[in-house]
């Protein structure tokens, strides 16, 4: 029991911790240059690596939103789309923003795979 509460502690102290790092804006292209600039800074190659995956497939998202929803998106460009979604997010939360996406995309694929079938 006792450890258990230790777990829930630790995992608390760490959640808290990276939700006090860099957060990435998406006011306007300057501002998320700089502030991405910002988050790089703190982060590994490999970290790096997947913030530049993760902004790909964000900005896949916001294709595929102003596709299906053109009327919610009038005059907004993919860019500023994205900007939109990212705005005020830190790295986990980019990183999980983007794999949500993705799982999402996955299982909107085989549900429309296993129904033509």
């Amino acid at each position: 029991m006792k450890n258990t509460y230790s777990t829930l502690i630790i995992a608390c102290s760490m959640l808290l911790l990276s939700a006090c790092g860099p957060k990435i804006s998406g006011k306007d292209e300057q501002s998320f240059k700089t502030s991405r600039a910002k988050m790089e800074k703190k982060l590994d190659a490999n970290e790096k690596e997947n913030l530049e995956k993760a902004f790909r497939l964000i900005a896949v998202k916001a294709m595929k939103e102003k596709w299906n929803s053109p009327e919610k998106y009038k005059g907004k460009s993919f860019d500023e789309i994205s900007m939109e979604m990212i705005d005020g997010k830190s790295y986990s939360a980019i990183i999980s923003f983007a794999e949500d996406f993705l799982a999402a995309d996955r299982d909107e694929k085989i549900i429309k795979k296993t129904s033509r079938d």
